[in-house]
Order: structure tokens, then sequence, then C-alpha cells
């Protein structure tokens, strides 16, 4: 006599009704921007200066897939955190920045994710205005033999650390932005595989070119006065846009033929 499941044919209602749900896609509608610079937004000048604007945000989709990689990466950000924080080389960040208060720096009101320290830099610096605001997330910072360091943690598909054998050049700006803000000048990269649950790592040790500070500088400035004088069509613009939350706008400004 067969069995239940060798009879059965098709499956049922319920069975594809559940399957599909979770096959589905969530819409967030469209949201204001922060009117703030971000060092991991810096590599697309145009990006950059649409959130410094306040500019929309457009419609976002998340499926299963896409929202359980965000979640792997927040996971595996946290574990690290909250193990490196039991550790003699981890520093808190308030105290670090009450240790330095020439920055600007200062926590904010809104902590995005447990673990870590979101910030804001005012754009003052010693008394004098040098670039817009920055919010921005510090994920750590570690005092190893007299020095500080900086620790950026990125997780990535399986593929993609299989092949890692430095620092990704994408984030060379924001290595960067973050010698200026946190008056650091070297950064430590934790290169996580999300499908290891983070137990796979590479660490990379990057110096911070200290000349590159004042290009970086001049970056900041060129995206802030593109949005004081609505210029900010004559901006370049990153080659991979395909998740770019200013896709749309971008577009009608290159089509407006302004």
């Amino acid at each position: 006599m067969k069995s239940f499941d060798e009879i059965k044919l098709q499956k049922s209602f319920p069975e594809l009704l559940l399957e599909r749900e979770i096959s589905s896609v969530i819409r967030t509608p469209e949201r204001a921007s922060n009117p703030a610079l971000s060092p991991s937004g810096l590599g697309c000048p145009r990006g950059a200066a649409f959130k410094l604007s306040g500019a929309m945000m457009a419609a976002s989709e998340e499926t299963y897939e896409s929202g359980l990689a965000a979640a792997m990466g927040t996971f595996i950000h946290e574990r690290i955190q909250k193990f490196l924080s039991k550790s003699k080389i981890w520093v808190d960040v308030e105290e670090y920045i009450k240790l330095r208060p020439e920055l600007g720096l200062s926590i904010a009101k809104e902590q995005k994710h447990a673990g870590e320290v979101s910030l804001v830099f005012s754009g003052i610096r010693n008394g004098k205005k040098v670039t817009p605001p920055f919010t921005f997330q510090c994920d750590g910072i570690v005092f190893i033999d007299g020095e500080y360091y900086i620790v950026e943690i990125k997780s990535e598909g399986q593929r993609a650390w299989d092949n890692r054998t430095e620092p990704n050049p994408k984030h060379a700006m924001q290595a960067t932005s973050y010698g200026f803000l946190y008056g650091i000048d070297k950064v430590l990269w934790i290169y996580a595989s999300r499908e290891s649950f983070g137990v796979m790592r590479k660490i990379y040790l990057q110096n911070i070119d200290r000349n590159k500070i004042e290009e970086f500088l001049i970056s900041c400035a060129k995206v802030s006065s593109a949005v004081e004088f609505g210029e900010i069509k004559f901006l370049p613009k990153s080659k991979d846009c395909r998740w770019c939350a200013y896709l749309p706008l971008c577009k009608e400004l290159d089509d407006s033929g302004i």
C-alpha cells in the first residue's frame, strides 16, 4: 500500500499559499533622507549630494533572501562586537570621544544597532566649519601597543570572501573619511563570510594616507556646494547604481537636459 506522500499528486492550497507568501516582496514606501553625509556613501558624490539635500529615497523592496542577508550582516557585527568588547584592547567609544573634544563628535540620540555606537560629526573642528554634518556608525576602536585602531566589520557572500586578498578598493574613501572623523590613522578591516555565520574571517591592516585627507575635504566641499547651488547633476556618479535609493532622481536629472 502506497504512503500518503506517494499518492499525493499536488500541493494543497495552504502549502502553496505559504510558499507564495515566503517568496513575496515587501515594499517600503519612499522616505526622506537624513540631511547629512555618511562615510559609506562618499563613493558616489551625486548620491551623497542627494542625501545631504534631504531628498526622498525611492520605495524599496525586500525579499526573504535580501532580508536574511541583512539580518545575518547585523548578527555578525553584533557578535564580533560583543565578543571584542570583553577584551582588554577594546575602547569605549563614548570615553574616547570625551578624551578628544576637538574632534567635534557626539553620540547620536537614536542608536541603530546593539553593539555599535551611532555618531554625529557637527562639521566643525577646532571652531572652524570644515565639512557638512556627518552621521555614521562606529563598529569599534581598539588600543594596541600604544596606538588606536579603527575596527570596521564587513560581511559578504562566500564567493566574494573566497576571492578577498585585500580591503575592497571601494572602501578607500570610507577609510579616509574615518581617519579624518576619528583622528586615527589606522583601520583594521574584518571581512566575514555570511555563509559561515562570521566564523570564517579575514583581517587586514590599512594605514590611512594623511595626504588623502585633503582630497576627502575637497570632495565634501564639492558635494556641499552642488547642493547649495542646485548643481547636483554635474557631480560624478558611481558605476554601480543597481541598489541606489536615489536612482530615479538620478535618471530624472540625466533625462532633463538642463
